[in-house]
């Protein structure tokens, strides 16, 4: 089913309120035009802490894995919150948006191989 731009933009709305929440800006704070403060919904928060939990060391099969997880599991919820939204369609935006906050969130570092394996070469 191919959608016209109306209803794509009228999914990504959708889904947009599904998965975050409208802040106000504070008093001393300035929001540029067209942007926007939110807050991701702590349901949303829950599937990515079940498969990117944070703080721990992932290779890039494990963290493509998770990505794909989170992903699934996301469709799964929105559409169970709206049955009306566009398996596919959704799909694709919200694996924009997981692709977004993981690039936002996520540290990336080098690891030397030899150091995950214990080889310290002081001691060889």
């Amino acid at each position: 089913m191919s959608l016209t731009d109306k209803q794509k933009e009228r999914q990504v709305a959708k889904i947009y309120d599904l998965v975050f929440t409208q802040l106000e800006a504070d008093d001393d704070e300035s929001i540029e035009d067209g942007l926007m403060k939110v807050e991701i919904n702590p349901k949303i928060r829950e599937i990515f802490l079940k498969n990117l939990p944070f703080g721990e060391e992932i290779d890039i099969v494990k963290l493509e894995q998770s990505m794909k997880n989170i992903v699934a599991d996301m469709v799964v919820f929105l559409r169970e919150e709206n049955p009306t939204l566009n398996e596919e369609y959704t799909h694709n935006v919200v694996a924009f948006i997981v692709a977004d906050l993981v690039n936002t969130n996520l540290v990336y570092e080098s690891v030397d191989s030899a150091a995950t394996l214990g080889f310290d070469p002081m001691f060889g």
